[in-house]
């Protein structure tokens, strides 16, 4: 019931919240072979951010890739400054990567010359449901002039104020809520048209908290679509 009505095809994009590369790099094999269309390299967790080194132990996973420095002001690690945010995105994103994750608030017109060789997924994370409907819908309309929007709330009771941004909307959203319980958002947003799944190749406590389906449950949805 829950796939009724889907009309498009969404990529599977497996996140990996790994410190340390050999890691990283041994989840994101596991997940292509076990068919994720996408790898999200969750840059803010590792101890280094040096994009040369980072090209070394993943350039066979750049076109797959999606790169997110998130800021702990938006639910991630990096404490940086605004100035250290934009100089690792800029070097990351001349990587070449599929995509790279630019967190809304950061946004301005000479940031984004400098990082427009990559596709870019704008995202915000409202971290306590403050943001009201209106503002939401601001940041969704503004934010899809540069690329994909990621909309995102933490607050599980959200669901109804997050997924009511597809009305009438006609640019690429991703719009779901955070939390065990919001697990179902996620599904919803991708009969309402999310481009994008983001999913855990196994169970663990950062996925539950989060509330990501796995890499097995999003491909049985997906195959469950074409039935």
């Amino acid at each position: 019931m829950l796939a009724k009505g889907i009309r498009h095809k969404f990529s599977i994009c497996t996140t990996i919240f790994s410190e340390d590369f050999e890691e990283a790099k041994r989840i994101a094999g596991l997940a292509l072979e076990k068919g994720s269309d996408l790898i999200e390299f969750r840059l803010d967790f590792f101890h280094s951010l040096n994009a040369e080194e980072f090209r070394k132990h993943f350039s066979s996973y750049l076109d797959r890739s999606i790169l997110t420095l998130r800021s702990k002001e938006e639910g991630g690690r990096f404490k940086g400054s605004t100035e250290e945010y934009f100089s690792i995105v800029k070097s990351m994103s001349e990587l070449g990567p599929k995509y790279i994750d630019v967190e809304f608030r950061m946004l301005n017109h000479e940031f984004l010359l400098k990082v427009k060789r990559s596709r870019l997924i704008v995202s915000y994370h409202d971290m306590k449901g403050n943001t009201t409907k209106l503002q939401l819908m601001h940041i969704r309309d503004e934010g899809s002039r540069f690329g994909i929007v990621k909309i995102v709330s933490s607050v599980e009771e959200d669901e109804s104020k997050i997924l009511s941004l597809y009305e009438g909307f006609g640019g690429e959203l991703i719009a779901f809520c955070m939390g065990e319980r919001a697990i179902q958002s996620r599904f919803r947003s991708l009969v309402l048209g999310a481009p994008l799944a983001y999913v855990t190749l196994e169970r663990s406590e950062q996925s539950r908290v989060l509330g990501q389906p796995t890499l097995q449950e999003m491909l049985n949805f997906r195959r469950s679509l074409a039935g």
